[in-house]
């Protein structure tokens, strides 16, 4: 596996009523040609989910939380390129490896 060029990514965040909001997150990089993928597609609560560069991995953190509590949990899962099949996949253990990156 390798890593591709430059990777944007875009959030898409809307409030869908209840303290939840759905949320897709896109990306977009160059390998040859314009490739895009959509990582994430779900419901969520809290801020925007948060996107960053651990190595040869893409993070994506998210909060869930219990309804009208202030209890939540994060969420973090790791994705890799696969440069073979030109798209992301999604890692075991993602937090880990992406909270150890973050030291």
């Amino acid at each position: 596996m390798s890593n591709p060029a430059a990777v944007e990514y875009k959030i898409g965040y809307s409030n869908i009523g209840y303290d939840h909001f759905r949320s897709e997150i896109m990306l977009n990089w160059l390998d040859g040609e314009a490739q895009s993928q959509t990582i994430y597609e779900g419901i969520y609560d809290r801020p925007p989910a948060k996107v960053w560069g651990a190595g040869d991995r893409l993070c994506v953190s998210m909060q869930t939380c219990a309804r009208y509590e202030d209890s939540c949990t994060i969420h973090i899962i790791a994705y890799r390129y696969d440069a073979d099949i030109k798209l992301f996949s999604e890692l075991p253990a993602g937090d880990n490896l992406c909270l150890q990156a973050k030291k």
